[in-house]
């Protein structure tokens, strides 16, 4: 039984010491996540926007790697990785869609928070199409 008991105690240092790994002299947790948290405004009325679109986009290659929607007080959560070297996408309809770049230099933590973003209305050129009815039938 001690036998047993020591094996698993020697299984479980191995795995635990094997999802850890090193970066830039500093141990990190191989699972360790970041949150990416904020809030999502109307520029002019300055209400929150419910069910906008939140993106997390990889800069390399413009991948998706994480997306959400706001609730109903313009509030969102994401949750990565490594946030280093991608960019925030926000949209939400009749809306100029707006991004925030994630800097590779910079040591995220546990958490970033950015705050309020705007956005502001499109512009929009209404167009008027017809065509010309040159007689009428009766």
């Amino acid at each position: 039984m001690k036998t047993i008991t020591m094996l698993i105690i020697l299984l479980l240092s191995l795995a635990w010491s094997s999802a850890r790994g090193t970066r830039a002299g500093r141990t990190i947790e191989a699972f360790s996540r970041t949150r990416i948290t904020g809030q999502v405004m109307d520029t002019d009325a300055r209400k929150p926007f419910t069910n906008a679109i939140v993106g997390l986009f990889s800069s390399a290659d413009s991948t998706q790697i994480a997306a959400t929607i706001t609730n109903q007080d313009g509030k969102f959560c994401l949750s990565t990785r490594n946030p280093a070297d991608c960019y925030l996408r926000f949209s939400y309809p009749g809306y100029e869609g707006t991004t925030i770049s994630l800097d590779s230099s910079e040591d995220y933590q546990a958490s970033i928070q950015l705050g309020i973003i705007f956005l502001q209305k499109q512009e929009q050129e209404l167009a008027a199409t017809g065509r010309r009815v040159s007689s009428l039938q009766k």
